[in-house]
This record gives C-alpha cells, sequence and structure tokens, in this order.
C-alpha cells in the first residue's frame, strides 16, 4: 500500500482547509471575501470547486477586476464561478451601480425583463 505525502502532490491536487481558501479570497478583495462567504451559505456543496475557478481567474484578470466582479455577482445574489466568469469577460464590472437595480423576486411568476438587457449591455 502507498501513501501520498501531501507535500509531494502537485498544487492542483493538494488538500486546501477553507480557513486557506478563504485567506487566498480574502487577498483579491474585500468583495472576493464577502463571496466566498455567501458561497459558503448559499452552495455548502460545491463551493471549493467554485473557489478553486475563482482563483484560477487570476491567470487571466486582476484582483480588482476580480474583486468588482464579485461585488457585482453579489449584488445580483448570482453566487457561482460562471458568472463572476462571466462578469470578468464582458466587463460588467465597470458598469455604475446607480444604473443596476436589484433583482426582485416575486411570490408570482413575473419580473421586469428590463433587467435582464441592463446585466448584458
Amino acid at each position: 500500500m502507498y501513501v501520498s505525502l501531501e507535500e509531494h502532490r502537485p498544487d492542483y491536487k493538494k488538500n486546501i482547509s477553507r480557513e486557506e481558501y478563504k485567506r487566498l479570497m480574502g487577498s483579491i478583495g474585500p468583495s472576493a471575501l464577502l463571496f466566498f462567504e455567501h458561497l459558503l451559505a448559499e452552495v455548502p456543496t460545491h463551493w471549493s470547486p467554485m473557489t478553486r475557478g475563482i482563483l484560477k481567474l487570476k491567470k487571466r484578470f486582476t484582483d480588482v477586476q476580480i474583486d468588482l466582479s464579485c461585488k457585482r455577482a453579489l449584488h445580483y445574489r448570482a453566487f457561482s464561478y460562471q458568472q463572476v466568469k462571466r462578469i470578468c469577460e464582458n466587463e460588467l464590472y465597470k458598469q455604475n451601480y446607480d444604473e443596476m437595480s436589484p433583482m426582485v423576486y416575486s411570490s408570482e411568476y413575473e419580473h421586469e425583463l428590463g433587467l435582464y438587457d441592463r446585466l448584458t449591455n
């Protein structure tokens, strides 16, 4: 039987603690840290791969861009890696928050469809 030593594992296979992820997200910025805390609460079974994905965005985007994207995702309660990635790619973090209104959900199946236009423009 073979036992792998943690220090021999490649980086992508190392076990990272929740506290380490929290520290890494905090190093990006305060909105990224808050986004991480919401991930823990909203998607307790998938927060780890989503967090890894957000951290890998550092290869293509600056910490400021990622932090602003996390801030925008928080505003729209879009708690997923894919949403943060799309915000970064489409530079939606540059839009003024004055133009943004929070999503309002009703108990019925209707809401203002113009919100979708503002998300993508």
